[in-house]
């Protein structure tokens, strides 16, 4: 199975990731394929190296915007 990350941060030439068991590793953005931002799924595509999956990103986006709908409006 492979390894999938979401993108927590970028600093510096880094991508600051949060594994599926919660422990952080920052990879570098040159071993990244894709559109690289704070939120993406990124998927090990072979050992060292990753890209951004953006069908799981958009619905992880689409999710969490479902969550939030509602939450500072002022309806009870």
């Amino acid at each position: 199975m492979r390894r999938s990350y979401i993108v927590d941060r970028i600093e510096g030439s880094f991508a600051v990731c949060e594994e599926e068991d919660g422990t952080m590793e920052n990879i570098s953005l040159e071993k990244i394929k894709g559109d690289i931002r704070d939120g993406v799924i990124l998927l090990e595509t072979c050992k060292g190296y990753f890209r951004v999956d953006e069908e799981k990103t958009r619905e992880r986006e689409k999710e969490v915007q479902d969550f939030m709908k509602g939450m500072w409006s002022d309806e009870e």
